[in-house]
């Protein structure tokens, strides 16, 4: 159906200027025509064709609008997890029900819209299934589909799954849910077969050379009763530990604990081994693979408040969630002596007028410090105790809200972390723009592009954040995730930039952090410099990896902006030295490090499918669960359901008449016309 003709940066009132031109156009032109019916004609047709022409010129827009009937969507999302073809039921076949399955698929797209989606370690459109991902998470599979089908009309969700949940938060309030009938199908067996697993290892990822380190080691065991079990523990540093263990009961769960020394500095590769009993239901469950870094000793970091305040506490558990750091929290009046121990120090809303800490500050010069800049810390003290920078603020206060910068280079953060930190709950704290010394990095500006979170590196490092309520953003990441990571890595990151030394090598490698799970991407940074320390990327850098099973890899970094960066992808598990090398000029640089990938055995853990919590999904949203050989009841069930149905929208779409090939046919025919009656008519 056509619609209004609009125009897009003119007024309609242009028309009668249009009109005007036409006829003042034919009126000179046919002037002197003597009168008559024949000039009438001529001098019509001449305005016709002008007014249109100046009309087309002005760049009218033709709006139609259509009546679109959008048939439903059903979204298949099939679990690719390892457990599925580990924890299958008697009788179950898995190539015959990946057959009935894609039987189904086809019999749906005749008469709906179907998009087929894996899930496992994370969430991809896919129609075949290699049944590898190494975990379960249904949280990322309904975030997925509220964000990329929340604009169509989804009439269903069919789950094929064992319902084993080992990643993600609660699903209880998505979307989805409330707009569309879930279907699941109950794949793998609920009761317990026979079987020996590993469940857990608890252990601190850092212990400290000379010091004494537990490894708790979590058991089970169902219908093995009467059985027993030998623990082996061996260390790449030569120390072995046994233990034997009898199973007294089917269902049976016990938690072992192992001492081991750290003899040496460096990674340490942990081999715990459970001996196999017969006809187990999985042997892959009988091992696990872990490492440990050894080091010289914890770092300490003094934490100084202007009074209590709840950041105070989310920065120490914070802090204290890396077992590097020993934290220490005092009063601004009661700083310790000896501030050299300290790594670090942190300032919350200091100085302030009630605790200049001009003392700390003076005799503090070569140590790193965070400056934490709130509500009642002195600005003018601040700018007079330090070089690095100042703030030009008239003591006001504002909001901040903080945006990442996509050009900080300082370190390198998890996507999950970049994430968090899209939609931050504001920070109170000095208005004004920083000005600094020397080089700086800023991690964060705020809404009004103003500096944020800094980094100086005259003299010492020192760091500045410009507001309170670190504390809200803490709490943000626990409700988004149940977990405190994205907060944590981002204070530790900070930290850790701070407590570095000055490194004045000119060519850096770095792996984004030290230890990658084998279902997650291996991120690498490279930093270049020239003789007058500016970044440069005129240069390739390549990086060649091998790992402790042999397994060589090698990559050329992406540029990007001043650095450069790598994404190696998903590796195998193992120990990883690497050697990066480039070549500036006639001079060649190299650097060397190391890595770990982690194992992740999570999916091997469990094998008892939870048809419980498919049921309560499917019936939670008007749906059901249907066992895998009752995919023609699920047809049946998604016809019957009258919700899933086609629905009609207005779509109106523009047009523009200039581009409209009638219109030229029209003004040629009606030109053509006008050099006929002309020609015929001696006027030519």
């Amino acid at each position: 159906m056509l619609g209004a003709i609009l125009f897009e940066n003119t007024s309609g009132w242009w028309l009668l200027l249009c009109l005007a031109t036409g006829l003042f156009y034919a009126y000179i032109f046919y002037k002197k025509q003597e009168k008559g019916s024949l000039k009438y004609i001529l001098f019509t047709l001449r305005t016709i064709v002008v007014s249109v022409i100046c009309f087309l010129l002005m760049a009218p827009l033709l709006a139609v609008d259509k009546n679109v009937e959008e048939k439903p969507l059903l979204i298949v999302a099939q679990d690719n997890s390892a457990s599925i073809p580990l924890a299958k039921s008697p009788g179950y076949d898995l190539k015959s029900y990946q057959k009935s399955l894609d039987e189904l698929i086809n019999k749906l797209k005749a008469k709906y819209k179907v998009e087929v989606l894996g899930f496992g370690d994370r969430v991809a459109k896919a129609e075949i299934f290699d049944y590898k991902d190494q975990q379960t998470d249904f949280s990322t599979l309904f975030n997925y589909i509220d964000e990329q089908y929340s604009a169509n009309n989804v009439g269903g969700v069919i789950i094929a799954s064992d319902g084993i949940i080992n990643r993600g938060s609660s699903i209880n309030h998505q979307a989805i849910l409330n707009r569309a009938s879930v279907y699941t199908i109950a794949l793998g067996d609920t009761i317990p077969r026979k079987d020996v697993a590993i469940r857990t290892v608890n252990y601190n990822r850092i212990a400290y050379l000379d010091n004494e380190y537990t490894l708790e080691v979590a058991l089970q065991a169902n219908k093995s009763k009467g059985e027993s079990i030998t623990v082996n523990i061996e260390t790449s540093d030569g120390q072995q530990k046994r233990q034997q263990l009898f199973i007294e009961n089917e269902e049976w769960k016990k938690n072992v604990s192992f001492k081991l020394d750290a003899r040496k500095v460096g990674t340490h590769k942990i081999t715990i081994n459970v001996s196999r009993l017969p006809e187990e239901q999985s042997y892959q469950n009988n091992n696990r693979t872990i490492y440990i870094d050894v080091l010289e000793g914890k770092e300490k970091i003094l934490l100084v408040a202007n009074a209590p305040h709840p950041d105070i506490a989310a920065l120490k558990q914070s802090l204290e969630s890396n077992k590097n750091y020993a934290v220490d929290v005092v009063k601004a009046d009661e700083t310790p002596k000896k501030l050299g121990e300290y790594s670090v120090i942190i300032l919350h809303n200091l100085p302030s007028l009630k605790f200049p800490v001009k003392n700390l500050l003076e005799s503090t010069r070569e140590i790193p410090i965070w400056f934490i800049a709130g509500t009642e810390t002195n600005m003018v003290l601040l700018n007079a105790a330090q070089e690095p920078f100042s703030l030009n603020t008239a003591a006001q206060f504002k909001n901040h809200t903080a945006n990442l910068n996509s050009q900080f280079y300082g370190f390198t953060l998890s996507e999950a972390t970049r994430s968090f930190m899209r939609n931050l709950p504001p920070l109170a704290g000095p208005a004004g723009q920083m000005v600094f010394k020397g080089e700086k990095q800023v991690l964060m500006s705020d809404q009004d592009g103003q500096d944020l979170w800094a980094f100086s590196k005259l003299r010492s490092n020192r760091a500045i954040l410009l507001g309170e309520g670190l504390w809200r953003w803490r709490i943000e990441n626990y409700k988004n995730s149940d977990n405190f990571v994205a907060f944590d890595e981002l204070v530790s990151r900070t930290v850790q930039l701070l407590s570095i030394k000055q490194d004045k090598r000119r060519f850096k490698v770095y792996p984004a952090k030290s230890n990658f799970l084998n279902n997650e991407d291996a991120l690498f940074g490279a930093e270049l410099y020239n003789e007058s320390y500016q970044p440069i990327n005129d240069a390739d850098v390549a990086i060649n990896m091998s790992n402790d099973a042999g397994d060589k890899y090698s990559f050329v970094f992406n540029k990007k902006d001043k650095f450069y960066e790598l994404n190696a992808g998903m590796l195998p598990a193992g120990q990883y030295n690497y050697t990066a090398s480039t070549q500036l000029g006639e001079k060649k640089m190299e650097t060397k490090g190391y890595f770990v990938i982690e194992k992740v055995n999570v999916e091997y853990e469990n094998l008892t499918a939870d048809h419980q919590f498919l049921y309560r999904l499917a019936s939670m949203s008007g749906g059901e669960m249907v066992s895998p050989n009752q995919l023609d009841k699920l047809y049946e069930l998604i016809e019957e359901n009258e919700h899933i149905t086609s629905v009609v929208h207005n779509d109106r779409t523009f047009e523009e008449l200039i581009n409209m090939k009638w219109i030229f046919a029209v003004l040629l025919l009606l030109l053509s016309l006008e050099w006929f009656l002309r020609k015929r008519n001696g006027l030519l």
